[in-house]
């Protein structure tokens, strides 16, 4: 499926595994005026990636073929794609190592969230949300 770059909405890449939940978090995106892309794996998410850079990602932690944190790596070794701010998507509480310290993850999600934390995140991680500064736990 062709997908244009210069959508006028920002691209949201979706890293999920559990399609109940990545079809949600579709729908959620879609209806604020998202263009969204969703893949369940590490692998997807790479060849994805290579063909669209997107305005923000949101990650799960736990994928099929890997952790999140090494999508986090290959954001950082990639060119175009180290200033990517991404979302974790987690079951669990943040766990604050150099990668995920960077810059690049803007939010940590802790799932079950309401669809305004995910909305919000999203705004702050794209800059639109002029009452939050891009702030992270130390």
């Amino acid at each position: 499926s062709a997908r244009a770059p210069d959508d006028a909405a920002p691209g949201v890449l979706v890293v999920e595994d559990d399609e109940a939940v990545a079809r949600v978090l579709g729908i959620m995106l879609r209806r604020d005026g998202h263009t969204v892309t969703l893949v369940a794996s590490l692998s997807e998410a790479r060849k994805a990636l290579a063909e669209h850079r997107p305005s923000v990602i949101l990650l799960d932690m736990k994928l099929p073929d890997g952790s999140g944190l090494e999508l986090l790596d290959h954001l950082a070794a990639t060119a175009g794609l180290e200033q990517v701010p991404v979302v974790v998507l987690s079951g669990v509480e943040p766990m604050f190592d150099h990668r995920t310290r960077s810059d690049r993850v803007v939010e940590w999600l802790i799932k079950p969230f309401a669809e305004r934390e995910l909305l919000r995140a999203l705004r702050v991680a794209t800059g639109e949300d002029p009452n939050e500064t891009r702030r992270r736990s130390a």
